[in-house]
């Protein structure tokens, strides 16, 4: 009940962060009749930091690297002058586990777990090249991390929040239509009770296209 309680509580905090996001930016877009764009993005998700391994953790992923997958996800960016403006993002990686050896006496070949990770951030956006074909840009904010899957059930699945940064291009391709590409990064410190913690840095390279009605 516990652990089906935590799950439940993570996923409402993350959808939560992306409601406030959309809502904070649609009225201020409005007032300043600027610019909405949303649309879907892919890439890979690759987790940097370090891990301490608690006692006994041998059932879920030993280093950050073991996280890497394929993510999916989408993003809303809205732009409310020529340079400033905010960007949610929130994407999903997955994968069903895997074997590998533990140097721990008498553990062998240990089968490991699949594992959930989930990411979700609202951060102000600054276009440092700006016209009507093309934006380059920087952006920091606020964002959650949710480790879950069955490789994290005995650690609580937690939701840890984290400092989010990135930056990224766009590019016309078609009328309303705009090729995007770029880098996330989370920094936040992983707290998975009684299985492993440490000082995490996420990575996402990603590529998507998003509808931008008003530039066409």
């Amino acid at each position: 009940m516990e652990t089906c309680f935590v799950r439940l509580h993570c996923a409402a905090i993350l959808r939560a962060l992306i409601v406030v996001a959309l809502v904070g930016v649609s009225p201020v877009v409005a007032r300043a009749q600027a610019s909405v764009e949303i649309g879907p993005l892919f890439g890979y998700y690759h987790p940097a930091g370090h891990f301490d391994l608690l006692t006994g953790s041998i059932d879920g992923p030993h280093t950050p690297s073991e996280l890497s997958a394929y993510a999916f996800g989408a993003e809303i960016v809205g732009r409310f002058s020529p340079t400033i403006g905010v960007r949610a993002e929130a994407f999903n990686a997955s994968q069903s586990g895997g074997q590998h050896s533990v140097a721990t006496p008498g553990a062998g070949i240990i089968t490991t777990q699949g594992t959930s990770v989930s990411v979700a951030s609202a951060q102000a956006l600054f276009d440092f090249v700006s016209d009507s074909s093309r934006n380059f840009w920087l952006s920091a904010g606020p964002g959650l991390v949710h480790h879950g899957g069955a490789a994290y059930a005995r650690g609580g699945s937690p939701t840890d929040l984290a400092a989010g940064f990135g930056s990224g291009a766009e590019f016309n391709f078609h009328k309303s239509w705009r090729f995007t590409a770029g880098v996330s990064g989370f920094y936040y410190f992983l707290d998975a009770r009684s299985q492993e913690t440490g000082t995490q840095i996420d990575l996402l390279f990603r590529v998507g296209f998003v509808w931008a009605p008003s530039r066409r």
